[in-house]
């Protein structure tokens, strides 16, 4: 979900300081040196990011007001972790920003609601998978990449709805109300993307799955 309008003075210094203060925690806590020594992982993390880059390109726009586009992110986390997440959402965000300019003050509001949301809906679902007595690699795989994309786009525009209402920002509540059923298509694409991706990468690549526990799910 992009924003392609001024969100607003108020939501505009919160989501700048909200982001600012979130990445800048993700920077700090991303344990570069591990991340670094693991070539394969960093080659990984650079591709999925330009991934989600040429993705977020493929926008619906919607009243000229907001633009809609798959979030791709939940798979993202099971494999990276959050902090890493994060700074994939930021750097597509700039990536978009460079190949089809938006004005520059949308972009704190935009990472907020079209990144640290998504993330933290799946870093949600993660942690329930990570407690559900229940060792079963399909759990992980389709709770976890089919189901928890889905739960995202509910969690996504939920939150949307409810910062536009916060912020008293009518004409977007009700434009992205107006569009809602969109999002709703949407679930099935987004779910088997993240399926899919996480299901490949943890079945060629298992010991690049952040989230991964292989006596877990295999051991007897």
């Amino acid at each position: 979900m992009s924003l392609m309008i001024y969100p607003g003075t108020a939501l505009l210094w919160f989501c700048l300081i909200a982001s600012g203060g979130l990445l800048l925690i993700a920077f700090l806590l991303t344990p570069w040196r591990a991340f670094l020594a693991v070539r394969d992982r960093s080659l990984m993390w650079l591709g999925y990011w330009l991934v989600v880059s040429f993705v977020w390109l493929l926008k619906i726009p919607l009243a000229g007001i907001l633009a809609m586009h798959l979030t791709v992110l939940t798979a993202a986390v099971f494999i990276f972790g959050w902090a890493l997440t994060l700074l994939i959402g930021a750097l597509a965000l700039l990536a978009g920003q460079l190949l089809q300019p938006l004005p520059w003050y949308t972009l704190p509001v935009n990472f907020w609601l079209g990144v640290a949301m998504p993330v933290a809906a799946s870093w949600l679902v993660q942690q329930f998978i990570a407690r559900v007595p229940v060792n079963n690699l399909f759990m992980f795989i389709l709770g976890g990449g089919f189901a928890g994309s889905i739960f995202t786009v509910f969690v996504t525009l939920l939150a949307s709805l409810f910062w536009y209402w916060l912020f008293s920002l009518d004409s977007l509540l009700v434009t992205l109300s107006d569009h809602a059923w969109l999002y709703v298509m949407s679930i099935f694409p987004e779910g088997f993307i993240g399926g899919a991706v996480l299901s490949t990468v943890t079945v060629l690549k298992p010991d690049l799955v952040k989230s991964y526990d292989d006596d877990r799910y295999l051991s007897d």
